[in-house]
């Protein structure tokens, strides 16, 4: 994801706190002029992106996602995966911002859509979070809780 295409989310979550925008604006004007071409990911991001391995890991997705080399779908999962990692964190808007970001990129992630509502169930949203739980499992019924069955 370029500069360009992070600075949405980013104004996006400092309005919602209240920060004051016009400093976050310039800030980000600065950073579009100076933007620096993103680093290709390496075979090894994609594997760190891939495994719970901390900040080693948001790292890892940073690279993938700025990649625009990558296809859609490994982008998806890069967002996922570091939105999981924020979840884990406790950074829960931070984390659903790239879960959406994720979702954006490949509607049919059915894992995108349950880590958001692992994400709206801490945020004690319980509507969105069964929205996003039944919208997972019919992406993907592996998602699906185990259900116990008579003999």
């Amino acid at each position: 994801m370029r500069l360009c295409q992070t600075i949405p989310i980013v104004l996006s979550l400092c309005k919602k706190r209240g920060h004051d925008m016009r400093r976050y604006k310039t800030v980000m004007t600065a950073l579009l002029l100076f933007n620096v071409p993103a680093q290709s990911a390496t075979p090894k991001d994609r594997g760190d992106c891939d495994k719970n391995v901390g900040n080693a890991q948001v790292v890892a997705c940073a690279r993938v996602i700025d990649d625009e080399a990558e296809s859609k779908s490994d982008r998806a999962v890069a967002f996922a995966n570091r939105g999981k990692a924020l979840r884990v964190e406790n950074d829960l808007d931070r984390a659903r911002a790239y879960l959406e970001e994720a979702i954006r990129l490949d509607p049919n992630y059915g894992r995108a859509y349950l880590e958001r509502a692992f994400v709206w169930r801490d945020q004690f949203d319980p509507g969105r979070a069964i929205t996003d739980f039944n919208k997972a499992i019919r992406l993907d019924p592996k998602y699906a809780p185990p259900t116990a069955t008579e003999d």
